[in-house]
């Protein structure tokens, strides 16, 4: 009852209660993320992100880098 008043108060929610209900319900449902915790001791293993970044420049270079 509290998600809907608060719908109801700050953001106008027009609605019925039940349509919150429902769409809660669809929530508790889900099956939450997994996520695997990795725990090695320091220098053990490393980890790099070969994920796309921002082009830099090079101060000592006139040169662009892409970091993709």
């Amino acid at each position: 009852m509290a998600i809907y008043q608060e719908l109801v108060d700050r953001r106008g929610f027009t609605q019925a209660y039940n349509s919150v209900k429902r769409f809660c319900r669809g929530l508790r449902l889900k099956e939450p993320e997994q996520f695997d915790r990795l725990e090695f001791s320091p220098a053990e293993e490393s980890q790099v992100d070969y994920g796309e970044g921002a082009a830099t420049r090079s101060p000592a270079s006139i040169a662009s880098r892409d970091c993709s």
